[in-house]
């Protein structure tokens, strides 16, 4: 994986994982979220 799982470890305190009733998807947003700040971060270098 591009972002190793202790950096995962406290988004996913913070947003846990859920599943969706009655199907077997399970949503993770916890990536989503360091690659939303991690854009942001770059943005924000880059004047």
């Amino acid at each position: 994986a591009w972002i190793t799982e202790p950096a995962l470890s406290p988004i996913r305190r913070i947003i846990p994982p859920f599943s969706i009733p009655k199907t077997s998807i399970r949503i993770d947003l916890a990536p989503f979220f360091v690659l939303l700040i991690g854009t942001w971060i770059l943005t924000k270098l880059k004047f």
